[in-house]
């Protein structure tokens, strides 16, 4: 296996590990409340908030830590971008 494909490979299982903490951030919270309760919602959106907030510093890690190289802002990855339009 080439350089290239082992990277390939990493960087896939990276993504797969981080989409994983995605969604086992909705469910680490043990309540008895149903799952549209007002409380439940709350936790489940602060989970996802945190998750949410901290996958742009992972990502930027992983590529630091891999030494993967992008001819672009970390932020325009992420698609946070300034449009400024004239009227």
């Amino acid at each position: 296996m080439s350089a290239s494909e082992v990277a390939c490979w990493t960087s896939a299982v990276a993504c797969f590990l981080l989409a994983c903490c995605y969604v086992g951030s909705l469910y680490v919270w043990r309540s008895e409340l149903p799952r549209d309760h007002p409380d439940v919602i709350k936790r489940r959106f602060t989970s996802v908030l945190v998750v949410s907030a901290l996958s742009p510093a992972l990502v930027w890690t992983w590529t630091e830590f891999t030494g993967t190289r992008v001819s672009c802002f970390i932020t325009h990855l992420s698609n946070f971008t300034c449009v400024s339009r004239v009227i």
